[in-house]
């Protein structure tokens, strides 16, 4: 394809975390839809919490409960949608195993639920965005009230200046041939500081994409509409079925960066459109000093 573009990863396979809450439900039946799309298995995995302090026969029953709990969703999916699906259980941190539970298998990609933004949150980061960027495929994000999209015809895409944007291409391309989507580039108008870095981004996109045979469509959001405001008014407007973003780690602040505040306005949003979150890498790693897997941070 492109150089320097985050590309879809060839596998059987899509990884759903689950908390077990009411939430867990919309988020699997999101995921197996695109498993319908994609003709995939899901692997639904539930993390328990650290039972180093628990007595072996707590820690067993807590392990049988949440297991029938599993199984009883995986059931219930099934019979609704008709998919194939694995169930797993693990112990430790959601910002490690499950990246590490998608290398491992070398998932497509993953989907999982929020709950929204809580308290400290709104100033330190979610912890679905941690997650997200703690992972080196893209996630499906899902809330409670997130309907099933029987397509996917409609996508938006915000384009900024950073030359991250240009790394969703390989993403949209796929989305926009599998599923005939019209494509439709945001991007905000009158930034005179990165008018012309945005420009070349949102040409570029839409350069490639129509050689892909891909249709677009561009809008502008002007002042003093909020340029995420804005995203969402064209994404209701266009009966958009799916938000697409790069997020990026913003390592600067521990602060909330404007950067980040966006991601999560948008993974959050108010219409509750599922949300691809693609997260640009630089190439560093991690390592997982039990299993010797490396994870992009």
């Amino acid at each position: 394809m492109y150089p320097n573009h985050v590309k879809p990863i060839e596998s059987e396979t899509i990884l759903v975390p689950v908390d077990l809450t009411p939430l867990s439900l919309p988020t699997t039946l999101l995921a197996a839809r695109m498993a319908q799309y994609e003709n995939k298995r899901i692997r639904l995995l539930h993390l328990l919490p650290n039972t180093l302090t628990f007595s072996a026969n707590r820690k067993n029953t807590l392990r049988n409960e949440r297991y029938a709990q599993l199984r009883e969703l995986a059931h219930k999916v099934v019979l609704k949608m008709g998919v194939c699906i694995e169930t797993e259980m693990r112990e430790g941190s959601i910002y490690h195993q499950i990246a590490y539970a998608a290398l491992e298998q070398n998932d497509s990609f993953m989907v999982m639920g929020t709950h929204g933004l809580q308290g400290a949150q709104m100033l330190w980061g979610s912890k679905a965005l941690k997650v997200v960027r703690s992972a080196d495929r893209p996630f499906f994000i899902a809330d409670a009230h997130t309907s099933i999209p029987a397509s996917l015809q409609r996508i938006v895409y915000p384009v900024d200046h950073r030359p991250e944007s240009k790394q969703a291409l390989a993403w949209l391309t796929k989305l926009g041939k599998q599923h005939k989507a019209r494509i439709h580039l945001v991007s905000r108008a009158g930034n005179t500081e990165f008018e012309n870095a945005i420009r070349l981004n949102t040409g570029y996109l839409e350069h490639h994409l129509n050689q892909a045979g891909v249709l677009v469509k561009n809008h502008l959001v002007f002042q003093p509409i909020p340029f995420a405001e804005g995203i969402l008014i064209i994404a209701q407007k266009e009966q958009c079925q799916l938000l697409v973003a790069i997020t990026q780690d913003t390592a600067l602040s521990p602060w909330l960066s404007a950067q980040t505040a966006l991601e999560q306005q948008v993974m959050f949003n108010k219409l509750s459109i599922p949300t691809l979150m693609i997260h640009a890498f630089d190439g560093n790693i991690i390592t997982d000093s039990t299993t010797g897997l490396t994870s992009p941070v």
